[in-house]
């Protein structure tokens, strides 16, 4: 049976392979692989942000391979390849950084070095 192999940009992408009925096939994250019947098939990959779908043809021999999915993630942290979040959100995720949730109110009491505690 021919072998249906596909391989996310990253190896957090979620991959899924459906027929044409929209049946799933294969699941998984990173890369999976399958024994397929030959025919047309839905792939599609996701990650934060974005997501994408390809229609595969497998045929009767051999193994086909997609390894070409082109995702931009988004993310607010450094990573290589994601699109950068607008500055808006920035000065939000700041804001919200220095906003304080819970005041310990101080006993007076004094653990080691001299911090409360």
């Amino acid at each position: 049976m021919p072998q249906l192999h596909v391989r996310g940009p990253y190896p957090y992408t979620g991959l899924q392979v459906l027929t044409l009925s929209l049946r799933e096939v294969a699941s998984g994250v990173g890369t999976i692989s399958a024994d397929v019947p030959p025919g047309i098939y839905r792939v599609t990959a996701q990650v934060p942000g974005a997501s994408t779908e390809r229609l595969v043809t497998v045929s009767e021999a051999g193994e086909t391979e997609v390894t070409d999915l082109s995702l931009d993630p988004d993310s607010i942290a450094p990573v290589y390849g994601a699109r950068r979040s607008p500055e808006w959100r920035d000065d939000l995720i700041r804001a919200a950084s220095r906003t304080v949730d819970v005041r310990v109110p101080d006993s007076g009491r004094r653990g080691p070095r001299g911090l409360p505690g």
